[in-house]
């Protein structure tokens, strides 16, 4: 965040309570981390994650301050949204992934078409054919070890890297979508 603000990209960053921080506090191990990730991404937090984005948006349309910061600078016609894990998944389905109706629970659709193009760091796909209506620029970026503990094996890291790529396999061919691999 603070490269792009030195960038002259007007960056907010957003804390979402229930899936934020404090999800890890007082976590002893790498598996109780990852169980309490798990159970923190819920249909209901991503509905409220992206109820949080698009009040963000609505605020910087409404208001031309806060605080010292000066909010008119902010050209609304040029939003992009990115996302790291669960804020990945939030970008997911604010660009136009369905999460249903093949999930019990599965929220409703979360596109917002105020947001042009689109980052998601550790994103995951859980169908391909969710992304079939994601027609904006989206750009995903993972590693070859992204999601696994520095001592898995090679099936955990291979899994985790095919659970990490299949967001970009699954969009759709249209020229829109890029993928950054580090290794």
């Amino acid at each position: 965040a603070a490269g792009w603000a030195a960038a002259g990209i007007a960056v907010i960053q957003l804390e979402h309570p229930g899936s934020d921080a404090a999800v890890y506090a007082g976590a002893t191990s790498a598996e109780e981390r990852l169980a309490r990730v798990r159970a923190a991404a819920t249909p209901a937090q991503l509905v409220a994650r992206a109820g949080d984005v698009g009040f963000v948006a609505d605020e910087l349309a409404r208001r031309s301050r806060e605080g010292a910061c000066d909010l008119s600078r902010i050209n609304p016609d040029r939003l992009g949204l990115a996302g790291h894990s669960m804020g990945a998944w939030t970008v997911q389905a604010i660009a136009g992934q369905r999460f249903g109706p093949d999930r019990a629970g599965a929220p409703p659709p979360l596109v917002d078409r105020r947001f042009r193009a689109f980052i998601a760091m550790s994103p995951s796909a859980t169908s391909p054919a969710g992304f079939a209506d994601v027609h904006r620029p989206l750009l995903a970026i993972t590693g070859t070890r992204d999601g696994v503990s520095a001592d898995a094996d090679a099936v955990a890291v291979a899994r985790a890297l095919a659970q990490r790529t299949a967001l970009f396999a699954a969009l759709p061919a249209d020229g829109r979508k890029a993928q950054a691999l580090f290794g």
